[in-house]
């Protein structure tokens, strides 16, 4: 579920607002490729400066991760849910490494609301995709 925006206007340190920035302009499937592992560098943050980056990783779960639940309870098929050979697995992990970077790093993590998409994926066939999900 998404984040909304704050009520109150946040002010957010350039660095931060930089990367927040690339990343939101960066295709979630090519996230991965674009950036190395997601290191923090930033110094103790809010949660609230990384709602854009948040809300873009949770367009990506909407997309790749709930909508193989729905396939998931329709079996019939081999080729569908998190066993079918479309699913994006790394920037699944990537994805999820980051967000675990972001929460680890900031203030306000009461705000997050990921976790629904964390828990489907505990479901994945990709063992490393559902123990980055833990």
């Amino acid at each position: 579920m998404r984040i909304p925006p704050p009520k109150k206007r946040i002010d957010t340190p350039g660095s931060v607002k930089l990367m927040v920035d690339k990343m939101v302009a960066t295709p979630a499937l090519q996230l991965a490729d674009v950036f190395p592992p997601f290191a923090w560098t930033f110094g103790k943050g809010d949660l609230m400066h990384w709602v854009p980056v948040l809300n873009h990783f949770d367009a990506f779960f909407e997309t790749h991760v709930a909508a193989r639940e729905d396939e998931d309870a329709n079996k019939n098929s081999p080729q569908t849910g998190f066993a079918s050979a479309s699913f994006p697995a790394e920037p699944t992990r990537w994805i999820v490494r980051a967000s675990c970077v972001i929460l680890e790093n900031c203030a306000n993590k009461h705000v997050y609301d990921s976790c629904e998409h964390l828990g489907l994926l505990l479901s994945c066939d990709d063992a490393q995709v559902a123990l980055d999900a833990l």
